[in-house]
């Protein structure tokens, strides 16, 4: 037998009613009409961003999903979660230096950073060194 915590029950109990009592709450917005489906609007000549934020998520999204699966296969499966930390809290550190960057410098410079990242980690994977696929991943990371 384990314990059932009395918290259960009352989510139980008051949570139905509770859901029902947002139903009678007064609504403030003020509906328009408007057309279900419609084609989302950008500023004239921002598109580069949107492809640069595009190809840096997605390089990050890459090396969350793939490296960990070559470092498993290269015996480093416990250097996982350093390589996912990595990928994330770089570019987190990077955003003071960007700040100071104009568009067209912070433009270029992920540009740069990421096929350069890439081959960085790709060597690493391929000549088995956690020192070139750790880099890498803070180079991808940093092109956030």
């Amino acid at each position: 037998m384990t314990f059932l915590p009395a918290s259960y029950i009352v989510l139980f109990v008051f949570g139905p009613a509770l859901a029902m009592v947002t139903l009678l709450l007064p609504r403030v917005d003020v509906p328009r009409p408007l057309s279900l489906l419609r084609l989302p609007v950008f500023p004239v000549r921002t598109w580069i961003f949107g492809v640069a934020m595009a190809l840096a998520w997605s390089t990050t999204g890459m090396t969350i999903a793939v490296v960990p699966l070559e470092l498993a296969t290269n015996n480093l499966g416990g250097w996982t979660g350093l390589v996912i930390f990595l990928a994330i809290f770089v570019g987190f550190l990077c955003q003071p230096i960007a700040r100071q960057m104009t568009n067209d410098q912070a433009l270029s410079t992920g540009f740069t950073l990421i096929p350069l990242g890439f081959l960085v980690l790709l060597a690493g994977v391929w000549l088995k060194l956690l020192v070139l696929v750790l880099m890498g991943t803070c180079i991808t990371s940093a092109a956030s």
